[in-house]
């Protein structure tokens, strides 16, 4: 055994400088958080310069003070019960480590405290060494993060109940608009074997017809928010030429083009045929289309198919309005509008559905826009699942 192991735990202290007068206090002085030294009567024999601070006190007035001065009286009775077993059953209690309690400064202001106890027996008696550390910081953060949390869940429950509304909201108004679509069909099948040529009588039913078919896509829009919501877009996938389905969209809004001046050409060169939802896709042209027809300004509306090995490039383009920069990057989230609401009617839902459909069927949605220069979005469609 070589003489640094021969060496006691006093020769080590003495071995680094640190033992002899003074170094107790330095121990005391060095540490980073309050250590108070009771007797078995509570009463505070040591103290060091840091819990002098956390407690107000100056060390004249803290040794001799009991440590019940330091509690808020609310818990004094309980501290004295626990420290009285504490000291007559200190070895088979475990050591206090990390309690959360409350301190009593001299102004009488409270914090809150986290505190470590162990006992110390000496040939004077038992005592209780606590190290005492200030956590208001700490509470005052743990409450900002508990707020934020409850503010998080609460949005989270505004938005199912939100969505849930949605849901039953579209489906009580999509009952009654079902059947009137079908009776408005067969008026106008009647009207027309009748050789009825009133041109008021046409006038309104086709009036009707239009503004139905927008009702119904906006319940349809508010119906496919409630189930994207809740997880439920799925899709029917069948094979088929998309650029067929853009002919049929495009006649199917040719009406409404040409009562706001405006014409759209289709452009394919070959068919598209690829493995898609075609309810889903008629959906997502009705929504670029109806779009572009809005924002359009009466121009011609080009809707555009181009054939690659492995997907469908869907480009629709406008000559209208175009989107500023500041709004491009939340154009496609929901209830976003390009242009004020006052002039522009809408949910701002059409968008936002399109980008769920393409991301469904795995491709990308993109749009290219200045403002006054119109704007083109570019999809992009596998043809394989």
């Amino acid at each position: 055994m070589n003489d640094r192991e021969d060496m006691g735990g006093e020769g080590r202290l003495r071995e680094l400088g640190l033992s002899g007068p003074g170094a107790l206090e330095s121990f005391l002085e060095a540490a980073p958080d309050g250590i108070i030294v009771v007797d078995g009567q509570g009463v505070i024999v040591v103290t060091n310069q840091r819990a002098e601070r956390l407690f107000g006190y100056s060390r004249e007035d803290l040794l001799g003070r009991r440590i019940e001065d330091l509690v808020p009286e609310r818990y004094r009775e309980r501290h004295l019960s626990d420290r009285q077993h504490y000291l007559r059953e200190p070895r088979t209690r475990p050591m206090g480590v990390g309690l959360d309690l409350w301190g009593r400064r001299k102004d009488g202001s409270e914090f809150p405290t986290e505190i470590s106890l162990s006992p110390l027996s000496t040939r004077r008696g038992t005592f209780i060494i606590a190290v005492v550390r200030d956590i208001s910081e700490q509470k005052r953060f743990q409450a900002k993060l508990n707020a934020e949390q409850v503010r998080r869940e609460s949005a989270i429950e505004a938005l199912k109940a939100r969505d849930e509304f949605l849901q039953i909201a579209s489906h009580e108004l999509k009952t009654p608009l079902t059947p009137l679509v079908l009776q408005l069909e067969m008026l106008g099948r009647a009207l027309a074997k009748a050789g009825e040529q009133d041109v008021r009588i046409a006038g309104s039913l086709d009036l009707i017809k239009r503004q139905t078919a927008r009702l119904v896509r906006l319940v349809d829009g508010l119906l496919d928010v409630a189930r994207i919501g809740a997880g439920r877009l799925t899709l029917d996938r069948q094979r088929f030429d998309l650029a067929e389905v853009a002919r049929e969209v495009s006649e199917q809004f040719a009406r409404e083009a040409e009562l706001r001046g405006a014409r759209i050409l289709v452009k394919a060169a070959e068919p598209a045929v690829g493995c898609w939802d075609r309810l889903r896709l008629e959906q997502l042209l009705s929504n670029l289309i109806a779009n572009a027809l809005k924002y359009g300004a009466g121009k011609p509306i080009e809707v555009e198919l181009q054939g690659g090995d492995d997907a469908v490039r869907l480009v629709v383009r406008d000559q209208g309005l175009g989107i500023d920069e500041a709004t491009l990057g939340r154009l496609f989230q929901r209830f976003e509008r390009a242009a004020s609401t006052r002039q522009y009617g809408g949910l701002g839902l059409g968008l936002y559905i399109a980008r769920q459909i393409v991301e469904a069927h795995r491709g990308t949605i993109t749009v290219q826009s200045e403002a006054g220069k119109g704007s083109t979005f570019i999809v992009v469609l596998p043809r394989a699942p």
